[in-house]
Formats: C-alpha cells, structure tokens, sequence
C-alpha cells in the first residue's frame, strides 16, 4: 500500500491509522487537514494509507446479497485488506514501544468497515480507540447471532467511537447502527461504546464537528 503520513510537533505518543472511502485514496484526508479539521497535532502521527485498487473489497453484486451476506463481497478481498491493514497496525505500534493501546483506528464509509472487522474479526488485540464514520459492519462482525464464535478479539478494553449521518443514503443510520450495538450486546462488551453520534441531516460525507469529536476521543 501506498502510505501518507503527517507527524505533529514533539515527541509521538499515539499514532491513528485512517482508511479511506471507497474509491478513494489516502491524499483524501488531506482536504480535512488543510481545513485544520484535526487541531492540535502535537504528539500525534496521523498515517493514510491507500488501498492498491482503491477499494478495500470488491462487491459481487449479487441478487439477493445484502450488507450482512459473505456472498455480496467478492471471496478473499476482505482479508486480504485486512492483512495488509494489520500488517501497517504491526509496523506503527513498533514506533510507539509495541504498546496497540497507542495505536487507533479510523475509517470513513468502506474504510470505517474494514476498521470494525479489523478490532472484532482480525486482531487479538484491543486498539486504543476504534473510530467509524459512517460504515455498516461486514460479515461476521454484523452477525450478532454467530460472532461470539467467530470473533478474534472481543475484550471490554476497547474503546469505540460511532458517528453517523441521519440523512445517510448509502448506509441507513438506525439499521446500521443497530447492528453495531447488538454486536456488542452478544459479545458482552456494551460499555466499549465510549461515543455514539448521529448527527441531524448529516448524509453521508464528513464534517468538522465529527473530526472535533474524534481528537477529542484520541486525545481523553
């Protein structure tokens, strides 16, 4: 993967990982820093990496095939991003003394997807903080019947954020976030939700009070 990184003044204490939207690309998220949106940088390393093709799955498109069926992504592309993300998470804690509660994860629309599978379906590890905008869970992490099963990490020391946009089209607000939330009623772990938002007539894009919330979140 291709990997843009923006380090704050001093000395690093905690590195956040941002994957972008479908389509899209880790220069993205320079807009938000150009408009300030992220504060104080100080301390802080934010890294975006970009997908090779843009996309961190590939869709099927199959009849019948909703957000919640394996059969609506294309075999193996999930883990296959979800192996070079993890791969990334590895190198960046290294920077920060091998300590993951250092390390967050951020991602808007497939990028905040693949960032829930990461914490819940591929780590063994809790992250210091989980950060989705806008992305509905995917296969098995949206599966509150069969994830106690399936889930390689579901400790009560994560910490997430949730934002979502009420007027989102692509992802509906109260489905999505429904799913989040009985995901972790089934593993037990409720209290992990640290930030839950859902911002009135907000579709699905990003905006300042979101990023206000998420330094916030990395920096309490």
């Amino acid at each position: 993967m291709d990997v843009l990184s923006v380090t704050g003044t001093g000395q690093i204490s905690k590195v956040i990982i941002m994957l972008h939207g479908g389509g899209g690309s880790g220069s993205d998220w320079r807009y938000q820093y150009d408009q300030g949106w992220f504060g104080d940088t100080s301390g802080l390393k934010y890294v975006f990496p970009t997908s090779p093709d843009h996309l961190w799955y590939g869709s099927t498109k199959q009849a019948g095939c909703g957000f919640c069926d394996d059969c609506a992504y294309t075999n193996g592309t999930i883990q296959e991003s979800a192996t070079r993300v993890a791969a990334l998470i590895g190198h960046e804690m290294a920077n920060v003394g091998n300590d993951s509660s250092k390390v967050y994860l951020a991602g808007f629309s497939e990028g905040a997807q693949l960032t829930a599978y990461m914490q819940i379906a591929k780590l063994d590890f809790a992250l210091g903080g989980t950060i989705v905008m806008d992305g509905y869970p995917l296969p098995p992490v949206c599966d509150a019947q069969g994830i106690k099963a399936r889930a390689t990490y579901s400790g009560s020391d994560m910490k997430w954020m949730i934002w979502w946009g009420a007027a989102d089209p692509i992802f509906p607000a109260q489905e999505s976030l429904k799913a989040y939330t009985d995901m972790f009623s089934a593993l037990g772990v409720s209290s992990v939700l640290k930030v839950e938002h859902t911002e009135p007539g907000m579709s699905h894009t990003l905006i300042k009070a979101e990023f206000d919330a998420m330094v916030q979140f990395i920096r309490a």
